[in-house]
């Protein structure tokens, strides 16, 4: 008599690696700056929790992740996609981003610009 051993059931498009939130909350995203591990295949996620929206912007040559170069808008209270880390990203280096419009209050000087970090 044989033993049935259960299945293990795959979902269809699942992704491995991890998506790590940023709060783009003011008077600047938080983490403000965020290691993604590249072995891991891990990604970004951003949380837009102010009443405006925004857009995240990379230089294109600096740009460190597997889809295409493009601005990243995100509605008010919403979030964006998943980005996630390019393997053959610069490890260890910072990779700047603007927060447009600014989240830095008027009249209050900014805590430096933002950045994504290859570290695996």
């Amino acid at each position: 008599m044989r033993k049935k051993i259960a299945k293990v059931k795959v979902k269809k498009g699942a992704k491995k690696g991890t998506c790590k939130p940023v709060d783009l909350v003011p008077p600047a995203p938080s983490p403000k700056d965020l290691y993604l591990s590249q072995s891991k295949k891990e990604g970004v996620v951003w949380n837009n929790k102010t009443d405006r929206g925004r857009t995240i912007r990379f230089q294109p040559q600096d740009w460190p992740f597997v889809d295409p170069p493009q601005d990243i808008h995100i509605p008010a209270g919403k979030k964006s996609k998943c980005f996630k880390i390019y393997q053959g990203a610069a490890k260890y280096y910072p990779f700047v981003y603007t927060v447009d419009p600014t989240l830095v209050p008027l009249n209050q000087p900014g805590p430096g610009d933002p950045s994504i970090v290859g570290d695996d």
